[in-house]
């Protein structure tokens, strides 16, 4: 499935790739410009990335948009791709709620 990347600068500035990808695709288009896929770690972080989708897509809540959380494999736990620890979970309803 390929969507876009949402990828994060430092830990306050977020922005969409505007061209869609695998979520490693995804993963490695972020770190091509050395920043990483987005981790939303709080709510006035998840507010921060509401804004930019709906910037970048006035249908921002009917599109996809790969973040960085991701479970390795079904034996491990849930975890960002820059490697903070998973504390915050705003799921959408039909999404995962298995944190």
């Amino acid at each position: 499935m390929k969507m876009w990347a949402v990828c994060e600068i430092g830990k306050k500035d977020h922005y969409v790739i505007n061209e869609k990808f695998t979520w490693h695709e995804s993963k490695a288009a972020c770190e091509a410009n050395g920043d990483h896929l987005t981790a939303v770690t709080s709510p006035a972080e998840n507010s921060s990335v509401v804004h930019v989708l709906n910037e970048f897509s006035p249908n921002a809540k009917t599109e996809e948009f790969w973040m960085g959380l991701n479970k390795p494999n079904t034996d491990s736990a849930w975890k960002w791709t820059d490697n903070q620890p998973f504390s915050y979970n705003n799921w959408d309803a039909g999404q995962s709620s298995d944190p």
